[in-house]
């Protein structure tokens, strides 16, 4: 029952995460070039304070239940399976992709929307657009991993 909750909380975190960026590289990024600059930067202020929120989140429940997991399902590291090493491999990757992001380009972003730099917060997005790819392709790697490792020995 434990195991069972905590392999559900594990994938609806990685699903808010990585569901959320394919939302915002499939969606939402062509979507926001049909609006003026003004109204296009206001958007992605609030899509990315929120999605945001939802990332810190998601890597909480993903570190606590991942660590739930390799103690309930293999009891050490060293009997946990290769895929499984490099999934944890690839979350401290996203995690440090994604703390990066936070604290340089997303705080340069909101920084430039509070004082009203439509031109330059347009412009300062991008880094942070570039980086959530990068999260996204990764993500998709994690995902892979964490599939096909109930299946490796």
């Amino acid at each position: 029952m434990i195991i069972s909750g905590l392999i559900t909380l594990h994938g609806f975190a990685a699903i808010l995460w990585v569901g959320g960026l394919v939302f915002m590289y499939l969606v939402l990024r062509p979507s926001l070039q049909e609006l003026a600059p003004e109204s296009r930067v206001a958007l992605m202020a609030g899509i990315f304070r929120r999605f945001f929120q939802l990332v810190w989140g998601s890597i909480a429940v993903l570190y606590v239940t991942g660590s739930g997991l390799i103690h309930s399902l293999y009891g050490t590291m060293a009997a946990t399976p290769l895929p499984v090493h490099f999934m944890i491999g690839v979350a401290h990757v996203m995690t440090g992709v994604f703390v990066y992001v936070w604290f340089r380009p997303y705080a340069r972003f909101r920084r430039l929307v509070a004082d009203g730099d439509v031109a330059d917060a347009l412009t300062a997005a991008y880094p942070v657009r570039r980086w959530a790819t990068v999260n996204l392709a990764l993500g998709l790697v994690a995902s892979l991993l964490g599939a096909i490792s109930p299946y490796a020995g």
